[in-house]
């Protein structure tokens, strides 16, 4: 803390404070005469702030704060004594183990190692006299056939040949993808004879090949034979697959009007009308009510009956008399000019001063209303505007080629007849005839030894498949065979690990442990423990330091400074050159008057 040498001094008493400032200023005013040319000095007396005080040449304000007492980062308060911080200590012990041993994980280390065994995986037999595990492994070949589809152990493929259409006298055989016509079929069609089911396929049950490259197996030789489906049936009745037995039949075509059209004095004739066009004379208007209007419009003449016509509006001006008005129960005075009552004692009221109307002053009105508005004859008042409608014939007019009859105008035209056919018919490409197609079921014809299927002559053939084995497999005895090799695996006796070719174990023993001086063992933990104490810290706040000699070392302190106020006696003013007060100047009064 500051000393507080200078409080002393402002602890005396006012009246010797006041004395002790007098006489050190006439002193200072005694020394500093003539300083100044025809001037007279004062030093300046400097104030400081409020709560502040004057130190040497500044002035200054001590503020305190309580300081923070507590425990440094890491360490909390000592319960058994409160000036002292403690934090507890902790750390693995170091470990000593005997000869032959390593240390590995805290712990001693004795290293045991065994031979290893050999042994095949599951489904492998170890080859004798030499380190391999073999396995054979055995596939039925796939049967496949080059041509045709596999079907109960033989390839079956179709040979197909085109059948022979006959169609009954009169008619021409037809393929459906040459019709260009709609056609009616007349013939009753027959019912598609029944069709055996085809037969189910079986198929020879194989594990499933490997997907590689498939290498082909000469099979057992057999003599391929032709097998022939059935006693086929050389002659059948046509399904419509392939074509139709067609028998044109033909009429002569009715001549008709077109649509719109009706024949008359045998030509076809149509009326055609339209709306005749509205025509007006120049300057009329035609109208929704059809007529020709024309709009005349003038200024319409404004007059007033009373008053004088300002702006399109009639003014008319009133001045009416001004009346004294009295409360109720009070009678005008004119010799005192006020309102007076008679209760017990005169009781007088200032009165009203009223229009003769009734209304308040000013007495003069003013009223506004509408001018009347006059026309020339045949013209009427429209909205202040004098309006006059003419008329005029409305005129007619057809477009041309059109004849105006009763209001419409109509021409007639003319049009050649069209050819039609009765419905199941077409016209044919001269526009002659109606022609009319009549269809039947054709008849086919198969070859010996072929079978109608459909559109098509079918006959089956058999043939002996091919016998396929995957990749890297051998034929051998009706069998794929495939020989696999790996190398036995090692193992170790329980509890030993297999490491670099051997097989080793562990065995543990415990290790001598060694704490620091500070620090004993705990058992519970494996770890050194310990304590650790340190006196408790003082702290500030922001801007705030200790206090110099307090030992307790409970407060801060923050010193703040200000500059001084400087002031000078009456009369005078301050020097910034001289850093004095000096005696200012009196100026004399002098009167200038205009002119003298």
């Amino acid at each position: 803390m500051r000393p507080s040498s200078t409080s002393s001094s402002f602890a005396l008493p006012f009246h010797l404070r006041l004395l002790f400032f007098l006489w050190a200023l006439m002193s200072f005013r005694g020394a500093a005469q003539g300083t100044k040319k025809g001037s007279t000095v004062a030093a300046p007396t400097h104030e400081c702030p409020k709560g502040y005080e004057m130190i040497g040449k500044q002035c200054e304000k001590v503020e305190y704060a309580p300081a923070e007492v507590r425990c440094p980062s890491g360490y909390k308060p000592d319960s058994s004594n409160k000036r002292q911080c403690v934090k507890v200590i902790s750390h693995p012990p170091d470990v000593d183990c005997p000869d032959g041993t390593e240390k590995f994980d805290g712990k001693c280390v004795t290293t045991k190692r065994a031979d290893p065994q050999m042994r095949c995986p599951k489904g492998y037999e170890k080859k004798p006299g030499e380190m391999t595990c073999i396995r054979v492994m055995q596939l039925h070949p796939k049967e496949e056939c080059d041509e045709g589809t596999y079907r109960n152990g033989v390839c079956v493929r179709k040979k197909y040949e085109d059948p022979t259409p006959s169609c009954p006298d009169g008619y021409d055989f037809q393929p459906h993808r040459h019709k260009k016509h709609t056609r009616q079929l007349q013939a009753k069609k027959e019912p598609p004879p029944k069709k055996s089911p085809p037969p189910k396929h079986h198929k020879k049950t194989a594990p499933a090949p490997e997907k590689h490259h498939k290498k082909e197996v000469t099979p057992p030789k057999t003599h391929h034979k032709k097998h022939v489906v059935a006693a086929p049936k050389h002659h059948k009745k046509g399904d419509h697959a392939d074509g139709v037995c067609v028998k044109q039949v033909a009429g002569p075509a009715e001549g008709v009007c077109p649509d719109g059209y009706e024949r008359r004095n045998g030509t076809c004739v149509a009326l055609e009308q339209t709306d005749t066009e509205k025509e007006c004379p120049e300057g009329y208007e035609y109208t929704a009510n059809d007529e020709c209007v024309q709009e005349d419009q003038l200024v319409a003449t404004a007059s007033c009956d009373d008053g004088e016509l300002v702006d399109g509006v009639c003014k008319k001006e009133e001045i009416l008399d001004e009346v004294i008005k009295c409360p109720a129960a009070y009678t005008y005075n004119n010799q005192t000019g006020n309102c007076e009552k008679s209760v017990c004692q005169i009781m007088t009221e200032p009165p009203e001063t009223v229009c003769s109307d009734g209304s308040p002053p000013p007495c003069e009105k003013e009223e506004e209303v509408l001018p009347q508005f006059t026309c020339p004859p045949d013209y009427e008042v429209v909205n202040n505007t004098c309006v006059r409608m003419r008329t005029a014939n409305v005129t007619q007019k057809c477009p041309e080629g059109y004849t105006l009859r009763n209001g419409v105008c109509e021409r007639v035209r003319e049009a050649n007849e069209e050819p039609r056919c009765p419905k199941g018919t077409i016209l044919s490409e001269d526009g002659t005839v109606c022609i009319k197609y009549v269809e039947a079921r054709p008849d086919y014809d198969c070859p010996p030894e072929y079978d109608l299927e459909k559109d098509r002559c079918v006959q089956e053939l058999q043939g002996q498949p091919k016998l396929l084995c995957p990749k890297s497999y051998e034929y051998k005895d009706n069998m794929c065979e495939k020989t696999q090799q790996v190398p036995p695996t090692r193992y170790c006796p329980p509890k030993y690990y297999l490491i670099n070719g051997e097989c080793v174990t562990d065995v543990y023993q415990g290790p001598a442990r060694q704490c620091s001086d500070d620090t004993t063992y705990n058992r519970n933990t494996g770890m050194c423990e310990g304590k650790a104490y340190e006196a408790k810290e003082t702290y500030c706040p922001k801007n705030y330091s200790p206090v110099e000699g307090d030992e307790k070392g409970a407060r801060c302190q923050r010193v703040d400074t200000a500059k001084p106020k400087r002031s000078c006696p009456k009369h005078f003013v301050y020097d910034d050159k001289t850093g004095q007060c000096v005696q200012a100047k009196k100026t004399s009064r002098v009167r200038h008057l205009k002119g003298k």
